[in-house]
């Protein structure tokens, strides 16, 4: 069995990478990307229940790449919205990818750019506030990430 990843594959992202980090891809580029596998005698199979075909595939054909939410201050409050943002540290500063937000009950988002969402506080009952961001595009291994607020306590 082989698996290889197209030329044209691996330049698309490396566009999307930062210069630095690029440097970092290339060397990793002139080694084969590609596995062959022969069968063998001694090879035993291996299977578990949760294991299919696709998930093999979804892991060949995503783009390694680090996100994550940066929510400042750490602490909401009913009338002081929070501003989450998106960073992708290896990316160049024109990366541009579709991103899907979602806030947990007890609080409302409002897009406010590419990048970021502002969250407001619609229920000071709630001990904490999930933001979680979804990239749906490009298609990343690991497109999901959360950030926890912790909500202010209201002194009565």
């Amino acid at each position: 069995m082989q698996r290889s990843i197209s030329a044209l594959a691996i330049t698309a992202l490396l566009s999307m990478l930062s210069p630095e980090s690029q440097g970092l891809a290339n060397l990793s580029k002139m080694h084969s990307l590609s596995f062959n596998h022969q069968k063998r005698s001694s090879d035993v199979p291996l299977s578990h229940s949760d294991f299919h075909k696709a998930n093999e595939t979804q892991r060949l054909d995503c783009f390694p790449m680090t996100f994550q939410i940066d929510c400042s201050p750490e602490e909401i409050a009913k009338g002081r919205p929070i501003l989450c943002r998106v960073e992708f540290p290896s990316a160049r500063s024109d990366f541009k990818p579709v991103l899907k937000w979602s806030v947990s009950k007890g609080a409302r988002k409002k897009a406010s750019g590419n990048k970021q969402v502002e969250v407001r506080l619609t229920d000071a009952r709630m001990a904490t506030i999930t933001v979680q961001v979804k990239v749906t595009s490009p298609r990343i291994c690991l497109a999901t990430a959360s950030a926890e607020l912790q909500v202010a306590k209201t002194i009565k």
